[in-house]
């Protein structure tokens, strides 16, 4: 990126466009965990570096959590370090009440708490981390 027209800009203006690229209209709906971060953050390592936190920063992120993605969406929270989850604006857990298969190794409400110590333990302070409940969750 040394070359490139971007890196001879001022920080504060790499800054305002990579706030402007990576701001999704503050809620981040996680439907495709393997997605992983946006375009922009692939693109080379200055990059990520330098605008990594803006992107959990600007970003709310709302995570459908039903009985068939629980153990990946454990396994999404984890792969990101601290500082990144402490970032987030918020990130809002939407558990349905209940969940289809009344055999399932645990409930909506254990694996809410599950996730919940996840990002407990990485930092992520108590007020951003909200539950939301319905009959039939959804991202819209």
């Amino acid at each position: 990126m040394e070359s490139s027209l971007l890196n001879r800009l001022p920080p504060e203006v790499r800054n305002i466009i990579y706030k402007a690229a990576l701001a999704e209209f503050n809620r981040h709906g996680i439907r495709n965990l393997s997605k992983g971060v946006p375009p922009l953050l692939r693109t080379c390592k200055q990059i990520r570096q330098e605008s990594r936190l803006m992107y959990f920063g600007c970003n709310g992120f709302y995570i459908l959590v039903d009985e068939e993605h629980a153990r990946a969406i454990t396994d999404w929270i984890k792969s990101y370090d601290s500082t990144a989850l402490k970032a987030m604006k918020y990130i809002a857990l939407a558990c349905e009440e209940v969940w289809s298969n009344p055999q399932s190794q645990e409930s909506p409400r254990t694996c809410f708490s599950r996730l919940h110590g996840v990002l407990l333990g990485k930092g992520v302070r108590n007020q951003r981390i909200w539950r939301l409940t319905s009959r039939r969750a959804h991202l819209e």
